[in-house]
């Protein structure tokens, strides 16, 4: 099946590390991970690695280089299968390899939809994650830290940062 939406960074030790969604189950989208070593080798193989292959659509991912020759990745998930997204992030070491939870971690399960996550450096190995988020019944924006090792530092479901009147 297809292949698709590949994205790039590279890492800490100048190693591109590449990530894309993946239909190869062919039910839903998943995401996968490749690193290319500086001799051409590919770590995971020609396949890839698994970031997240739970049920439903795992969509609109971002990734960052994590400073140690690995990634931070982040997504909309679907797999609570009740339309409504939610927000997971995956660490890659250098290796090529998950570092978290099987699946991912959640950032954020709060009620209704979140969406368009982005991702940042917090300088320290980890990073901090904005969202779209639907749970007052309007789009307001949230924000979560994740330590390199997979730990939320904020209060659970992340932070307001805008709730202002209106999307």
């Amino acid at each position: 099946f297809n292949q698709s939406q590949p994205k790039m960074v590279t890492g800490g030790d100048g190693a591109p590390v590449i990530a894309w969604w993946d239909y190869r189950n062919g039910a839903d989208w998943d995401i996968y991970i490749n690193k290319v070593g500086p001799d051409g080798r590919v770590y995971a193989g020609a396949d890839g690695l698994p970031v997240c292959t739970a049920s439903g659509d795992q969509s609109e991912y971002e990734l960052i280089p994590d400073g140690t020759g690995g990634a931070i990745v982040v997504w909309s998930d679907y797999r609570v299968g009740d339309g409504y997204a939610d927000i997971y992030a995956q660490g890659i070491d250098g290796e090529g390899i998950t570092r978290w939870t099987e699946d991912g971690i959640p950032i954020c399960t709060a009620v209704h939809y979140q969406n368009r996550p982005r991702i940042v450096s917090d300088g320290a190995g980890g990073a901090i994650i904005v969202w779209e988020d639907y749970r007052d019944g309007q789009y307001d924006i949230y924000a979560q830290r994740v330590t390199g090792d997979g730990d939320t530092l904020w209060a659970a479901n992340g932070i307001p940062i805008d709730q202002s009147v209106g999307d």
